[in-house]
């Protein structure tokens, strides 16, 4: 069975795999709602942020980033 989130979008952690509604992303225990554009995995609590690029970024190794968002980390400490 198929159980469809409250938010219609399922979010996966990248350092643990966790996979959660969107919603749960969004809000820590302790604190309560994140501000936006912040969300914290509620199984290892690894935070990030969303940060707008304003130029497209190129790397010595060739890696091409175009402009637009991407995913900062933030360090935390429960």
């Amino acid at each position: 069975m198929i159980t469809v989130p409250d938010s219609y979008m399922l979010l996966t952690c990248a350092k643990c795999g966790h996979e959660a509604d969107f919603f749960d992303f969004c809000h820590t225990p302790i604190g309560g709602d994140l501000p936006g554009g912040t969300h914290q995995c509620p199984a290892c609590r690894k935070a990030w942020k969303m940060e707008q690029l304003d130029e497209p970024q190129w790397f010595d190794s060739g890696l091409y980033i175009p402009a637009g968002r991407r995913a900062v980390s933030i360090p935390t400490i429960l």
